[in-house]
């Protein structure tokens, strides 16, 4: 089982947060400006035999002007690397898949606008015939087209390329957690719940260590954990985890005081309307039908925002939902 901690979630989330850092980092220096100042003049004016005081305080000042700079793009390129890290699982696993980010880059470029369309499948396929089959890149791209085929609807050759993942060995944490994402994926969207409890259970040191490794999947986490709720018939933990997820996406989309968010991609605004298909499918399994037509309202609304084909899984699992709402 999933376990589920508000106060634990928001401490993952804040913790790699590059503006927190920022707003420490700049408020630090704010604070010792003034003490630094005050040692610079007195260096300055020890040292007046050797060098005029005031190009000694010229010569900190263009100082004090770049550090901050330097300091600044320094963390940025750290809080990168620590993250990366703890993704991976470590230095050495960080490493040993950089190649495979770089070369699935012109994929994640794509998926962000087109989702799941015929391009997005065509440079899945292209990642999963070139890779070399014995590595990484080999089970990355697999899960790639898992997950572009479940959202196409396309349950067979998702399960086709499901079988395949499953021959190839999980040695380290990075090949675990693709396997993880591609089952999960794939048990959702075909809602074969033996298969998603059987994979909770198989990856849950990974699902419970996975926000400490990486922040920004705490919403996605929070939805496989309602999904878990709704099974077990906890309709109140499920729509808290439902609602709590969509407030750590509207956080993630947030400006920073320092650092800006870049425009919401039609993948985030895709999994905010598939995201509320799920809480209308909990409000139905808490008696609130009126409530779960809302929220398919509005999940609808979104969808049409797009601006491309809406994936063919949202269509289903909505009709799902609807037909539900009517026998009732």
């Amino acid at each position: 089982m999933i376990y589920v901690s508000k106060e634990k979630l928001d401490r993952d989330f804040e913790r790699y947060s590059i503006d927190r850092w920022l707003n420490t980092t700049v408020s630090i220096m704010g604070k010792a400006a003034i003490p630094i100042f005050i040692i610079e003049l007195i260096i300055a004016v020890a040292m007046q035999d050797k060098l005029q005081w005031w190009i000694s305080m010229l010569i900190f000042a263009v100082l004090d002007f770049i550090t901050p700079f330097i300091v600044c793009f320094s963390l940025i390129w750290i809080n990168a690397g620590i993250k990366i890290s703890k993704s991976a699982g470590g230095i050495s696993a960080a490493l040993k898949t950089s190649g495979t980010i770089k070369r699935s880059r012109p994929y994640f470029i794509l998926i962000q606008n087109e989702i799941c369309s015929d391009k997005v499948l065509a440079e899945a396929k292209r990642l999963a015939e070139t890779a070399n089959k014995q590595s990484y890149e080999y089970i990355s791209s697999l899960c790639h087209l898992i997950g572009c085929h479940t959202l196409r609807c396309e349950f067979d050759e998702a399960s086709a390329c499901l079988e395949e993942m499953k021959k190839l060995p999980e040695t380290d944490l990075i090949s675990r957690n693709d396997h993880m994402i591609a089952i999960l994926d794939y048990a959702m969207a075909k809602h074969d719940d033996d298969l998603f409890i059987s994979a909770i259970s198989e990856y849950a040191d990974i699902l419970n260590t996975l926000t400490e490794r990486n922040p920004s999947a705490v919403p996605a986490l929070l939805a496989i954990a309602a999904y878990e709720q709704m099974l077990y018939g906890n309709c109140e933990n499920a729509s808290q985890y439902l609602g709590w997820s969509m407030e750590y996406r509207l956080r993630m989309q947030k400006n920073g005081k320092f650092v800006n968010t870049p425009a919401a991609s039609n993948l985030t605004k895709y999994n905010t309307a598939a995201l509320l298909l799920d809480m209308a499918e909990v409000h139905i399994m808490c008696g609130d039908t009126e409530r779960a037509r809302q929220e398919v309202k509005m999940a609808s609304e979104n969808a049409e925002k797009l601006g491309i084909d809406i994936p063919p899984i949202f269509l289903r699992e909505r009709e799902r939902i609807l037909e539900r709402l009517t026998k009732i």
